[in-house]
């Protein structure tokens, strides 16, 4: 994330350099002392999230907020302040998060999370990966593509799949028509690329499909895909602790089978793999929250878990665990059955 911060103080600009440099979740931090120069730095570089001083300049800085929301609503804006006497004020102009000095790392990540959280729905065009393929808009309004024929609906994927990277011709005939002559093949190709076109105007600009160099790809200026936003928040939580077990949960929470309804050969091993991290996350939430003794949280992962593969073997072994700890002797001796049965079905 990018991040600017408008601080007034030298001592609190060096203490919240420390503390932000100590959350991992930077790609570059920017600070400023006067609000002109904030507000020429932004005209040129665009950031996620903004952390305002209110305690100096309150007037101008409430107004260069407001400024900043008007100019580009997607910026995530936090007011810092000794106090909470504007704290109302922040609000209205749809502030995020509103911090009492002192901050701590503890407070400081909550509000981190919100920011990675409220980035999750911003873009104006949000493309669902995780389950069915969906098109929104603003994460909430669901956009209907026809697609002429299913070959079309699978050119879009494949490319988006490929994430920004040309494609050429070849490769798209071989993993598409791959049976067909090279005059079918390239014939039908051609025909297809328009068919995405046509399908993609619908939505404006946002999802272009583009030629570049003999090959082709999607050009996504203003789209949000949630399989690539849900990896990325995932792996800046490599350990579960109490200041990020909260959005590692509602990510765990998104995840679905990388285009469930679809039989591509193609990405089968990307759904593998998606599916072996968003377990292991999951794992790593059950053992966090049984350490802690949150057993219905831990329990209901286990199932959540069974829902997608009710044969996950190691979910039914932490479930006997659970129930064994917290002395539930019925439904332990119960779980031990459903265990062995399915290490039999396994064996099979």
């Amino acid at each position: 994330m990018h991040i600017l911060v408008l601080e007034g103080r030298l001592e609190e600009k060096e203490y919240l350099c420390n503390i932000l440099k100590n959350t991992e979740m930077f790609s570059n931090i920017v600070f400023f002392y006067d609000s002109t120069e904030a507000l020429g730095y932004l005209k040129k570089n665009r950031v996620d999230a903004i952390f305002i001083d209110i305690d100096i300049e309150k007037t101008n800085r409430i107004y260069f907020a407001e400024f900043i929301k008007s100019y580009d609503n997607s910026v995530q804006v936090i007011f810092l302040s000794n106090n909470g006497n504007l704290a109302v004020k922040a609000f209205d102009i749809n502030a995020l998060d509103y911090i009492i000095k002192p901050i701590t790392l503890v407070r400081l990540r909550k509000s981190l999370n919100r920011i990675l959280a409220a980035n999750y729905n911003d873009k104006k065009i949000h493309i669902q990966c995780l389950g069915k393929l969906q098109i929104n808009r603003s994460s909430k309004t669901h956009t209907s593509i026809k697609w002429r024929t299913t070959k079309s609906k699978e050119l879009f994927c494949f490319l988006l799949h490929n994430n920004n990277r040309s494609m050429s011709k070849e490769m798209l005939i071989e993993k598409l028509w791959p049976y067909l002559s090279e005059k079918d093949s390239t014939a039908l190709l051609y025909t297809t690329i328009y068919h995405v076109r046509k399908a993609l105007s619908s939505i404006g600009p946002a999802i272009k499909l583009l030629r570049e160099l003999g090959g082709y790809y999607l050009h996504l200026s203003e789209a949000d895909i949630d399989v690539w936003r849900w990896e990325r928040i995932l792996n800046q939580f490599p350990t579960i602790n109490m200041d990020n077990q909260e959005i590692v949960l509602e990510m765990v929470k998104k995840y679905r089978p990388y285009l469930e309804d679809e039989d591509y050969v193609w990405a089968q091993s990307e759904r593998v793999r998606l599916h072996n991290m968003w377990l292991n996350n999951t794992y790593k939430l059950i053992e966090f929250f049984a350490s802690n003794k949150w057993h219905e949280q831990a329990i209901q992962l286990c199932y959540d878990i069974q829902a997608i593969d009710s044969t996950e073997q190691k979910s039914h072994q932490f479930l006997l665990n659970i129930y064994n700890e917290i002395g539930d002797v019925d439904k332990a001796i119960k779980q031990y059955a459903r265990l062995k049965k399915i290490e039999k079905q396994l064996i099979k």
